[in-house]
């Protein structure tokens, strides 16, 4: 089995049913590639899409960005929480705390693509997070009345 960084995982073109063996710190996930392939709506663990935007307008949930600090300056979602999958990653390695997650919400996630998302639920469902990936990128989720954050203000 070929054993690839965590954050060089996205860059590779697979087949379905390829397994890559990821070694994320002190976590080990075997991944099955055709739960990522865009378009599959059996990978998306969130529900209807107002139900999720419901959930997080009546705090019972938390919208958390797993991309890049780049990508999250670029635009966000107004109230979400931003931890880049290699930033998660290393601290769950390190054993630190995740302050700004509540095991008490439902997490929702989302990046990109999809396959971080994918990746941070791997990673949080089994320390007890109810953590469901988003399939929808970010324009995606704007597009379905999800509110950007006002970044000239965010700025002032």
């Amino acid at each position: 089995m070929n054993q690839v960084p965590l954050m060089d995982v996205a860059c590779y073109n697979v087949e379905p049913n390829f397994e890559i063996d990821l070694i994320t710190g002190k976590n080990e996930a075997m991944v099955d590639w055709s739960s990522f392939l865009i378009g599959n709506s059996n990978r998306d663990s969130s529900g209807p899409l107002k139900t999720v935007l419901q959930d997080i307008r009546e705090g019972k949930a938390i919208l958390l960005d797993v991309r890049t600090l780049k990508e999250w300056d670029k635009g966000h979602l107004q109230d979400a929480v931003n931890i880049p999958i290699d930033e998660l990653e290393q601290r769950l390695s390190n054993s630190e705390e995740l302050d700004e997650l509540d095991k008490n919400k439902i997490i929702y996630c989302h990046c990109e693509s999809g396959v971080r998302a994918m990746l941070a639920e791997k990673l949080l469902q089994p320390l007890g997070y109810e953590l469901r990936a988003l399939s929808q990128n970010y324009r995606a989720l704007i597009d379905h009345g999800f509110p950007p954050a006002d970044l000239n203000q965010e700025n002032s």
